[in-house]
Order: C-alpha cells, then sequence, then structure tokens
C-alpha cells in the first residue's frame, strides 16, 4: 500500500528545511 502523506507532515518538512536554510544565512552573514 503506498504511503499517503499527510499535509501537516508535508508542512512540517519543508518548515525544517526552511529552518536549516535560515540558520545557514545567519551563520554565514
Amino acid at each position: 500500500m503506498p504511503r499517503r502523506f499527510r499535509p501537516t507532515e508535508s508542512i512540517r518538512v519543508l518548515e525544517s528545511l526552511g529552518w536549516r536554510v535560515v540558520r545557514q544565512r545567519g551563520s554565514h552573514v
């Protein structure tokens, strides 16, 4: 059975990735 991705889970993944980018940019700046 294919896994069904929940909208909340996808949003959490996007947020985690976004925070990583923000942290990297903040550290670089």
